[in-house]
């Protein structure tokens, strides 16, 4: 205002600025408009352009007389990247929730911050000014979990079909086990049939014994060969255990049967040959009564007589 000379100015300031309103209040100045705002936009990135409404200066609110296009710019907040993200987010909070906007009208919207920023961003500011990205991430971190659940799903099937499978392997290997043994159980249990058919009608005590002993033997290795194995619950053994059994006590009693009847026929070709005690005891009796008898007759006989020579 004191240099008379000064003919124009290019002013980069705020739109709220103080000393351009009271300039413009003299109505010594006027507002400019830069015709090739829009080329310039294209060429220079950091610069937008922007109107400034008719009326807004001036006493009378006649500058400018219409609404005029013009350049302007931001003024950023520069931070490292390794600022912590507290005090980003406590600065960015500061400017745009503490209703600065009241004392400084020119401050940019939250919504228009995106707009006019062309630089990086940090990340405290990013997550503020892109809440939707932060929903795009949840979106990632959900979509993610939707994969490793199918993942998970499908390691699970991939598990079962495995131990089905196993499971068909193990069944189908103790089956073979299985058949291995009963072709075994069926050895023992012809073994015992011809025992059992070599001792049927026989009472001799030396052939009952070796039958005994061979049945015996039979049980024990079969007991010894299948111990912890898939055919001890088969039905097939538990027969074969009780025909064994069964065998074993017939065998038995007709041993007993023989030897009590050779004991008895002992007994009584003893009790014919050597007289028993009480007959002979009957019989020493009788011999001495029959001795007795007649001394008793020669004592009375002698009495007789000397009671007649008295």
């Amino acid at each position: 205002l004191e240099n008379k000379e000064l003919q124009g100015a290019i002013v980069t300031t705020g739109i709220d600025n103080q000393d351009l309103k009271r300039i413009l209040d003299t109505g010594d100045f006027a507002l400019l408009p830069i015709e090739d705002a829009e080329a310039i936009e294209l060429k220079s990135p950091f610069l937008k352009v922007m109107q400034i409404p008719q009326g807004l200066f001036g006493l009378s609110g006649n500058v400018p007389p219409e609404k005029i296009n013009v350049l302007a710019t931001t003024a950023f907040v520069i931070t490292r990247e390794d600022t912590p993200d507290e005090l980003v987010q406590a600065v960015i909070k500061s400017v745009h929730e503490e209703n600065l906007r009241v004392s400084f009208p020119g401050v940019l919207r939250r919504e228009e911050v995106t707009e006019w920023v062309s630089s990086s961003m940090h990340p405290a500011a990013l997550a503020y000014f892109y809440p939707a990205d932060n929903i795009g991430m949840i979106t990632q971190v959900i979509g993610s979990l939707n994969a490793l659940k199918e993942l998970i799903l499908a390691t699970i099937a991939l598990c079962y079909l495995f131990w089905t499978y196993w499971r068909k392997l193990m069944a189908r290997e103790a089956e073979a086990r299985l058949e291995k043994q009963r072709v075994i159980l069926d050895r023992f249990m012809e073994a015992t049939y011809k025992v059992e058919e070599g001792q049927s009608g026989s009472y001799e005590v030396g052939l009952l014994r070796d039958s005994l002993f061979r049945i015996t033997t039979i049980r024990l290795r079969a007991l010894k060969q299948f111990t912890d194995h898939e055919i001890r619950s088969d039905l097939r053994f538990s027969i074969f255990i009780t025909q064994c059994g069964d065998l074993i006590n017939k065998i038995q009693m007709k041993i007993v049967s023989q030897l009590a009847s050779v004991d008895m026929l002992e007994t009584i070709e003893r009790g014919q040959a050597v007289p028993t005690s009480s007959t002979v005891g009957e019989s020493e009796t009788s011999k001495e009564t029959s001795t007795q008898k007649p001394k008793s007759k020669k004592k009375t006989s002698k009495k007789v007589g000397k009671k007649g020579s008295k």
